[in-house]
């Protein structure tokens, strides 16, 4: 018995080092054939790395594998196209409406702008949620004067996670962070244990972007299989943490709601989705939950990337290509324009 353990330990031994050995010769070959960025650069047309996306009158590249998108902020702190007074139209959203990964003239709000010849300004902020959206509005509402026609909010949301549309943990994140509530901020980044199953997924998805950062193997994998990995390891919501974001979000929903009729503004809320949303088939799901907290009907997105997803998003980064911000930009384009049946 004792020989046959020893054996089989032998054997398993020399699996686990061949296994090593494999992963570290694919490592080396990816870094040398395929090396993949582990993520976006912002880069000054000097070649200074910057970290803020926001900096009032500066132009820079966004660089990664997957683009390299010129970006230009106006003077007044927001995305292009540049207004001369108060806009017709305010775009809000995060880094899918700013428009990661695309250059000035590719995201949708610059497109639908042009077409209609409006007036618009693009307040998209990345990395934030609805609470800070309408913060930042606000104020340009108060300090600037700005009196807006319209007001379009997209919100970027999956209800059946909270690792994708990030809107809801956003917002129910940046909630917890001004009540100091310590336990939920640390958690922050961590895997919501209590929410999927446990074992070795569970450890994987817990240091993915440690993983990523150091591996460029992987990066490989995910630059080249984005969109089905992100659909088959969506981490699911804890119902406790949803029926909370979803709460504060209503409260922000409302604030748009009352801030309308203050400034006297139309506005409509939209629903965009990561791409996992609409290949799991989960946006119905996502848009039925939001529309029970929403003053006024939103309007998903999700029937203009049903057919072939994967072409509308970066494989490794997540957000819209240039094709799927132009989906959204005829999708508002031909709601809107003059003598539309729509």
């Amino acid at each position: 018995m004792k020989i046959k353990f020893k054996k089989w330990m032998t054997n398993f031994s020399l699996m686990i080092g061949g296994l090593f050995f494999s992963l570290l010769i694919l490592e080396g070959l990816t870094r040398l054939f395929l090396p993949i960025s582990p993520g976006a650069q912002k880069v000054t047309l000097q070649g200074k790395k910057i970290r803020d996306w926001l900096i009032p009158g500066c132009v820079y590249y966004q660089v990664s594998t997957e683009y390299n998108a010129i970006t230009t902020i106006t003077e007044q702190g927001y995305r292009a196209p540049k207004i001369i007074e108060s806009p017709d139209v305010v775009f809000l959203g995060d880094s899918f409406t700013f428009g990661q990964g695309l250059n000035d003239e590719e995201t949708f709000p610059y497109i639908y702008a042009q077409a209609l010849k409006n007036s618009c300004a693009n307040l998209g902020i990345p990395g934030v949620g609805t609470i800070e959206e309408i913060n930042m509005f606000e104020k340009y509402l108060e300090n600037l004067h700005w009196r807006p026609k319209q007001v379009k909010l997209f919100l970027l949301a999956m209800t059946a996670s909270f690792s994708a549309g990030n809107d809801l943990a956003d917002n129910f994140f940046y909630s917890a962070k001004t009540q100091n509530n310590i336990s939920i901020i640390e958690s922050k980044n961590l895997v919501n244990r209590s929410a999927i199953s446990p074992g070795m997924l569970e450890g994987i998805l817990g240091y993915r972007e440690i993983l990523l950062r150091y591996s460029n193997f992987l990066r490989v994998v995910k630059f080249y299989f984005g969109p089905l990995l992100r659909s088959k390891l969506t981490q699911h919501i804890a119902a406790e943490r949803l029926d909370k974001a979803l709460k504060i979000t209503f409260e922000q929903l409302s604030r748009l709601d009352e801030l309308s009729r203050k400034y006297t503004f139309d506005y409509q809320i939209y629903l965009l989705h990561p791409v996992q949303d609409i290949i799991q088939k989960t946006y119905i799901e996502t848009l039925n939950r939001l529309n029970e907290i929403s003053p006024v009907p939103i309007q998903s997105t999700a029937h203009l990337f049903e057919h072939e997803p994967q072409n509308f998003y970066y494989s490794y980064d997540g957000h819209f290509n240039a094709l799927g911000s132009l989906k959204i930009a005829e999708f508002l384009i031909s709601q809107d324009q003059p003598n539309s049946s729509n």
